[in-house]
């Protein structure tokens, strides 16, 4: 039991680390391509930051098909990005909301939480369901990519770096490799604080539904929490709203549309749906709230964390 507790404070370290490597590689990154921080927020650093939810899932699936932790790890990922990830930060920091986050990428990632949802109410989620959201990413991808060429360039703001990162190279290659680093880093430290908290939770006798939604989601998502901890204090906003975003977006069609073509993922469709629908409530909630002034401050934060705890004290004791 002692080397599950090391395993937990290694890999929360190990997050940290990797998420600061994440928010200085991408912010140079943009600056270097003339991409707007917020598409490197919705891509680059999403898809880094989720490689741990994947890793999760695909662990899962590979152990025994364990539909309910793999599928309960991405919905209870989606519903902690909003309620503690982005509570927790806005509640440090309050943070401008970019006019396209609004505008565009909070109705995309309705669009596809209800298309997930639509899909899990039909049953098993196949392996065509899997390659059409694999499809709906590569999609999203060229969108984001397309519409940030579209930005104009006043719009591009070259993002200042701080932090142990700041003293890395301009080359391309060097960013590069400390994006690699970190993503690795990344994985690396969700894969030991998984590991220590699926064996914490087991121990206590928690079912596989709740560990996918509590421990497995909330250690998966701290890389996340992290980097938009990390890009919030820096002050990149649209880093730190844009990777919770579109972190969301990554987990529903790269990790799910993943894993389901591995092997089609069976889940207790009775149990599951209502984690879903809360999923619909964040983020009808999130659009709602960020609608409003373009910006989320402490009251947001309030609002967002409250209810996450109150929802976990509602897991536990169901």
């Amino acid at each position: 039991m002692l080397l599950a507790y090391i395993f937990v404070l290694s890999g929360a370290l190990l997050l940290y680390i990797g998420a600061e490597a994440l928010v200085a590689g991408a912010s140079r990154l943009a600056a270097r391509l003339g991409v707007p921080p917020l598409v490197i927020g919705l891509t680059v650093v999403s898809l880094c930051t989720s490689l741990p939810e994947a890793v999760a899932s695909l662990f899962a699936q590979f152990n025994g098909g364990l539909g309910n932790l793999a599928l309960g790890n991405v919905i209870g990922s989606n519903i902690a990005n909003i309620g503690l990830i982005l509570g927790t930060t806005v509640l440090i920091r309050s943070v401008e909301v970019h006019r396209d986050i609004v505008k565009r990428e909070i109705p995309i990632l309705l669009l596809v939480t209800f298309l997930v949802t639509f899909l899990m109410m039909q049953g098993d989620i196949t392996r065509f369901s899997g390659g059409v959201l694999l499809l709906g990413l590569l999609i999203y991808v060229v969108y984001e990519y397309w519409q940030g060429s579209q930005t104009p360039e006043e719009d591009n703001d070259v993002l200042e770096v701080e932090g142990p990162f700041a003293n890395i190279g301009e080359q391309n290659s060097s960013l590069l490799i400390l994006l690699g680093l970190g993503a690795l880093t990344l994985v690396f430290g969700g894969y030991l604080l998984i590991d220590g908290a699926v064996t914490l939770a087991q121990h206590w006798g928690v079912s596989d539904r709740v560990i996918g939604l509590s421990i497995v989601a909330i250690g998966t998502s701290l890389p996340e929490l992290a980097t938009s901890v990390v890009a919030a204090l820096r002050g990149n906003s649209d880093i730190s709203v844009g990777n919770v975003v579109g972190s969301n977006i990554f987990n529903l069609l790269f990790i799910v549309g993943g894993v389901a073509t591995v092997a089609p993922i069976r889940f207790d469709k009775a149990a599951m749906l209502g984690d879903a629908m809360i999923m619909i409530l964040y983020t009808c909630l999130l659009w709602g709230l960020c609608s409003r002034r373009l910006e989320l401050g402490r009251k947001s934060g309030s609002i967002f964390l409250g209810s996450y705890l109150i929802y976990m004290a509602t897991l536990f004791s169901s």
